[in-house]
């Protein structure tokens, strides 16, 4: 009795505090918002897109379309593909924080800007041996920005133009996968057609016909359900400084999406073949011992013991060593057009000693109903792995922005191409007498061919990762992420912007819903 209410008491203050640090999470990433960039790119389109996934996907370089989490200690949150659920076997829960210092340049000014805010939050958690899922709260896009630049006119004089942003767009997302293929080798094992097989001893037939249902086992589909909703603030000011006769204006635009979006996604994995040693060693035997049914000098079925009795031997290929695991997936989205209002406001007023004295307002509308047509994407990549010990993934996306319409108008927006590449690697693992050998190490880079013409130059993004995970004893793993990146250029009088990431998060795994047993 003493000892039950020991570790009952151990195990409800476990609970307690990751509770908690779910509960809080939650409540600081609405009350922060979306907005954690300081780009003057966010200006066009629908923002900045800056979230690259959870931890262990930005540490690799911001990809993970083909990865899964089985065998790897802690298990993650991939959501790059909502089919890699299904690799979650326990609970994963992940809350992080993220600080973005970027340097804006062009070729006459320099400034430093920095934005740290809550970044992301999710909980992924089994709920069949064939079904996992996941809930969470992330950005979308995000938007902020303060650029101005100014003109002479003859009859005029010096307008500065300002333009200014703020806001972003969250998500609260669901998202479910399913091995819709997972019990056909048990259920296969128990039909008259192995039966005969195992009896005809055909060790070929029968090999094929495991593989191929092994093989359809480990097909994973999934989807994610989201509900965007956030608004874009834009605010745009004409300013004449050597005219006290002109009035200055100033034009106020808000949009807010509140709609629902859909992605799917599908992994295959397998494990790249190793023969049992014990298989290398069954030789043709001139004496009789074993059957005669072999394939070249190897024998691939039975065995004959000294009674006269063949057993089986098959196992021995079809359960073989296992070598690395090898895992392909996919992503896609359709166009969908998601439901929009649009308050805009055009005012007219003078400066007083730096304060802005409204003087009339020139247009009104509130709640202008609209859509904006979110475009189709694609993207494949793949993983390769060795159990807990390393990891190496690559992928490549596309977004068809050339389709995207603002509120009925098209845009000049191009299409993007993301490219990533990324590497993770442990030492060891529950290794006592060294702690960075337990550590996780990880390496990566990006390319992103931005939506972004402006003056005829496509913008481009690079960036390069590392990320560091390190394990906290009955909590989880502590994790660091760093990107360093540069977008843009300072040609065509453009801006280049250099950028520094910082990502702090905890990831926490634990087994809830089951029912602890004692013998």
């Amino acid at each position: 009795m003493l000892f039950s209410s020991i570790m009952s008491k151990k195990v409800s203050w476990k609970f307690s505090v990751k509770t908690i640090l779910l509960s809080c999470s939650f409540f600081l990433f609405v009350a922060a918002g979306a907005q954690v960039t300081t780009s003057p790119y966010s200006r066009y389109g629908l923002g900045d897109f800056q979230f690259t996934g959870f931890v262990q996907g930005i540490g690799m370089g911001g990809g993970g379309i083909g990865m899964r989490n089985d065998s790897l200690l802690v298990q993650y949150i991939n959501m790059n593909n909502p089919a890699s659920l299904t690799s979650n076997n326990i609970v994963a829960y992940e809350v992080g924080l993220q600080s973005n210092t970027s340097l804006l340049r062009n070729d006459t000014a320099s400034a430093v800007l920095n934005r740290s805010t809550l970044s992301h939050i999710g909980l992924a958690f089994p709920i069949a041996k064939w079904w996992s899922g996941a809930i969470g709260l992330v950005p979308y896009s995000s938007v902020g920005y303060n650029v101005s630049n100014s003109e002479v006119r003859d009859t005029i004089g010096n307008i500065t133009y300002k333009y200014e942003g703020s806001g972003g767009i969250s998500q609260v997302f669901t998202s479910h996968a399913f091995r819709p293929f997972s019990g056909l080798p048990a259920y296969y094992k128990n039909t008259s057609r192995y039966d005969q097989l195992v009896t005809s001893r055909d060790t070929v037939k029968l090999k094929k016909a495991i593989a191929l249902r092994n093989g359809l086992s480990n097909i994973s589909v999934g989807a994610t359900v989201s509900y965007l909703f956030g608004p874009l603030n834009n605010v745009r000011r004409d300013i004449f400084p050597d005219s006290s006769y002109s009035l200055n204006t100033r034009i106020t635009r808000t949009t807010t999406i509140r709609d629902v979006y859909a992605s799917y996604g599908a992994q295959y994995r397998f494990r790249l073949p190793i023969v049992n040693p014990k298989y290398k060693t069954l030789k043709k035997d001139t004496t009789g011992l074993l059957c005669d049914k072999s394939i070249g000098d190897n024998y691939f079925c039975f065995r004959k013991t000294p009674g006269g009795v063949c057993s089986d031997t098959s196992k021995l290929f079809i359960k073989s060593p296992q070598g690395a695991q090898v895992s392909f997936g996919a992503v896609f989205a359709l166009p969908v057009s998601v439901r929009a209002t649009t308050d805009l406001y055009a005012q007219t007023y003078k400066l007083n000693a730096g304060f802005e004295t409204f003087i009339d307002t020139v247009y009104n509308q509130s709640d202008a109903s609209g859509n904006i047509v979110l475009p189709a994407m694609f993207g494949f990549g793949f993983a390769v792995k060795k159990d807990f010990r390393w990891q190496f993934q690559a992928d490549y996306a596309q977004q068809m922005w050339e389709n995207f319409t603002f509120l009925g108008e098209t845009t000049d927006l191009k299409n993007s191409e993301r490219m990533t590449a990324g590497v993770q690697w442990q030492p060891k693992v529950n290794y006592r007498r060294n702690y960075f050998a337990n550590v996780q190490y990880r390496f990566g880079a990006r390319y992103y061919k931005t939506y972004l013409e402006l003056k005829g130059t496509q913008l481009r993004e690079y960036g390069i990762t590392a990320g560091f995970g390190f394990p906290v004893r009955e909590l989880g793993r502590i994790n660091l992420g760093l990107e360093a990146g540069r977008r843009g250029t300072t040609e065509s009088n453009l801006i280049e912007e250099n950028y520094f990431r910082v990502m702090f998060t905890v990831s926490v795994n634990d087994r809830w819903f089951q029912r602890l047993r004692y013998d």
